[in-house]
């Protein structure tokens, strides 16, 4: 993960310039922190530390919607408790960023339902947290759409919208995505 992040941070192209086998968006989030606080390994590492600990901040914030709050702060313990930053073996797998990513997806869209007026901002951030999410690992951000997509129209449909709103809903979530994908593939 380091020498990608090097590349990318000394002005590499990834794919072109750069070998990677993952997605675009984690060298580049691992490049400038490179960039920003120096070539070594420990960047990397408290990067993908500091997405671990927004991934239990997350989880936090979704699991208090569905359980008691004496429940719900054992949520991010336990998973501080059990993911790879506590254990021997620790990677800076593209799978911790696209986790964060799908929390962000999944509470933005608990969002939506929520809110009284259905906020369509709502919607668009959650299609560009699934594009970040897609851009980090690509089965992830595949599930990540089609649940998505089962969401808007299904439970939409089965709500009784007209589906002239659905369209809409769904519209602005793809608007999302499509402007993260298309800022995504520009740099390619």
């Amino acid at each position: 993960m380091l020498i990608p992040a090097l590349k990318v941070a000394d002005g590499g192209i990834l794919f072109r310039d750069v070998f990677y086998q993952y997605g675009l968006i984690v060298p580049l989030l691992q490049g400038g922190a490179v960039a920003l606080f120096g070539g070594e390994l420990l960047v990397i590492r408290l990067l993908t530390v500091l997405f671990y600990g927004g991934s239990a901040v997350l989880l936090d914030l979704l699991w208090k919607r569905f359980l008691p709050s004496k429940i719900s702060c054992l949520v991010p313990v336990m998973f501080c408790l059990f993911s790879a930053c506590t254990m021997v073996t620790f990677h800076s797998w593209s799978s911790v960023y696209a986790l964060f990513f799908m929390l962000l997806y999944g509470l933005f869209t608990i969002r939506y339902f929520e809110n009284a007026n259905y906020s369509k901002w709502n919607l668009f951030f959650a299609g560009a947290a699934a594009a970040l999410t897609w851009g980090c690992r690509t089965p992830c951000g595949a599930v990540t759409v089609f649940a998505a997509v089962l969401v808007l129209l299904g439970l939409n449909w089965f709500c009784g919208k007209s589906s002239g709103k659905v369209w809409l809903e769904t519209g602005c979530f793809f608007a999302g995505f499509l402007i993260v994908a298309l800022f995504a593939f520009s740099y390619i």
